[in-house]
């Protein structure tokens, strides 16, 4: 599956579940001492930046998204508790078998049941300690498997050497139906470049059977080795906006992806697969985009407006030959969809995207409205899901400033949802909109319900912290900081809880301490940071002159 998310500026999804984790230095938190804060304060206004909701625009993609039908999809195994207990009575009679150890691993940190989940992860890594010879005779499984959960099990532990696995298990088999969706993503955070091309032809190669999967490697491979120069070419400002000359597909080399769907032109699904990696192009051109552009800020209000005005201004760097690009596009959509050669769900969110590449967001709204009212509830799974178009409908109501539908869309993705997974995120999402809106008990409310389902989650831990903090409950709110320090997953999650600290700081007159937290947050930012520029020029100019 490859899946981007623009959701923080020149960061890809799979970069950012694999950035370094930062513990939070303890002088962030433990020195954050404060007395119940004044609601009106302008600190307490610039706090809702943090809080401010991001565009969550996202594009998805995988072999099954470019069927033909729904009735061409499988349904998904449920992974319910009678799945479970099928795989814990197998357990009883093959105790040690590494593969049954790694599904239910697998099942338990699928329902975010971390801790169970390491356990099981645990026993398979000692039960594959075994002699191969042994291993493949009493449970069955080939030497390439066996070097794959190897990989696999190492990965989920967070031991390093997880990839020489994989390595020996692709040597003897290319095409391992595990090792070929994890390998790849292992070299990427290596930033192996050239050993996953090297892979990835080499896969493609071995695929004479022309199956759909290796493809998807190709076109990731040409996003992921290609970011530095997407960076590069999108690094605008407003008074070059009208005259960019880079074409996406000049930055992305297309060359192998049109190599093997000429090789393999009788299958569908890579003739779809390659249509949507222009869209997939298209879409990393607006995510990797940092146009500069006065971002100065004097409240959460006018942080809000430059906010929309960036990205409208990210989505006007398409030049002329990319809108034809979009307008070809669309219509092969809908040739697809009059031949009946690719599901009704990928036509109208493809759809949905291009019209939104064309800022023509009430025919977006539709599309994704309408991609959302036929997707097939008995299809729902990690790898095929209605969340793209979700994330969209919110994106879209997000830049119109539309609070009503924005609340709307997402009570509609939770209920639709609720039964069948976890729902935190958009719980999350809600409570964010509640708390920069001012609705303090509804943020809390929302909060409290992403804590029963995630305890460990960062944003909700930060958010109910802030709350508390607005309450004047100081130990709480100690606490709740301190527990989102251990939570913290990637550098934006470290940024946010040193403004958060640091804005507390200076309320409560610790100004020595705030600036050198505004100093790593800066540094995070690269120097980019305006609210670091606002809180160094109205509360900290004698540190900045010291």
């Amino acid at each position: 599956m490859l899946k981007l998310r623009d959701k923080y500026n020149r960061e890809f999804l799979f970069v950012l579940l694999w950035s370094c984790s930062l513990m939070v230095n303890s002088q962030i938190v433990e020195q954050t001492i404060f007395a119940k804060p004044d609601k009106e304060h302008p600190l307490m206004d610039l706090t809702k930046i943090i809080f401010s909701e991001e565009i969550s625009l996202s594009f998805n993609i995988s072999n099954i998204w470019v069927k033909a039908s729904f009735s061409d999809i499988e349904n998904e195994k449920k992974r319910d508790s009678t799945y479970l207990n099928r795989l814990l009575k197998k357990l009883e009679n093959d105790s040690l078998n590494p593969a049954i150890l790694v599904d239910i691993g697998t099942h338990y940190e699928n329902i975010k049941h971390t801790k169970l989940a390491r356990q099981y992860y645990i026993k398979a890594h000692h039960s594959l300690k075994q002699p191969l010879q042994k291993i493949r005779k009493k449970h069955h499984i080939d030497s390439a498997r066996y070097f794959t959960l190897n990989g696999l099990v190492k990965t989920k532990l967070g031991h390093a050497n997880a990839i020489n696995d994989f390595k020996q298990a692709v040597a003897i088999n290319p095409l391992d139906s595990i090792a070929i969706a994890t390998y790849p993503v292992l070299l990427i955070e290596k930033g192996k470049t050239e050993e996953y091309d090297s892979y990835t032809l080499e896969v493609n190669k071995a695929n004479t059977t022309c199956k759909t999967f290796p493809y998807f490697m190709l076109i990731m491979g040409e996003i992921v080795n290609k970011a530095p120069q997407i960076v590069k070419s999108t690094e605008l400002d407003i008074e070059s906006i009208d005259h960019i000359s880079t074409n996406y597909d000049d930055i992305l080399n297309f060359q192998n992806l049109n190599t093997y769907a000429l090789k393999c032109k009788e299958n569908q699904e890579i003739q779809n697969a390659r249509l949507m990696s222009d869209i997939l192009g298209l879409f990393v051109k607006i995510a990797m985009n940092n146009p500069t552009m006065n971002n100065e800020i004097s409240n959460y209000k006018n942080h809000h407006i430059n906010f929309i005005k960036n990205y409208n201004l990210k989505i006007n760097s398409f030049n002329a030959y990319e809108i034809n690009k979009i307008y070809e596009i669309i219509f092969s959509l809908k040739q697809l969809e009059k031949d009946k050669k690719l599901n009704e769900y990928a036509i109208n969110h493809c759809l949905g995207m291009s019209y939104f590449f064309l800022q023509d967001l009430n025919t977006a709204e539709a599309y994704f409205k309408k991609a959302i009212a036929i997707f097939p509830n008995e299809n729902l799974s990690k790898l095929f899901n209605f969340d793209d178009s979700y994330n969209a409908l919110s994106s879209i109501y997000t830049l119109q400033s539309d609070t009503l539908n924005y609340r709307k869309v997402l009570k509609q993705h939770i209920d639709r949802t609720q039964n069948v997974r976890n729902t935190s995120d958009s719980h999350m999402k809600l409570a964010m909109n509640y708390f920069v809106n001012d609705d303090l008990d509804k943020a809390e409310a929302s909060c409290k319900k992403v804590r029963v389902m995630n305890p460990n989650h960062f944003d909700a831990s930060r958010l109910m912290a802030h709350l508390n903090f607005l309450k004047g409950k100081k130990l709480k709110t100690l606490f709740l900081l301190q527990s989102a320090g251990r939570q913290i997953k990637n550098d934006q999650d470290f940024y946010n809880l040193l403004m958060l600290s640091s804005i507390y700081q200076i309320y409560d007159g610790k100004n020595k301490i705030a600036y050198s937290n505004i100093e790593k947050a800066m540094k995070i930012k690269n120097n980019e940071c305006a609210l670091c520029d606002k809180l160094l020029q109205d509360y900290l100019t004698n540190e900045v002159k010291n």
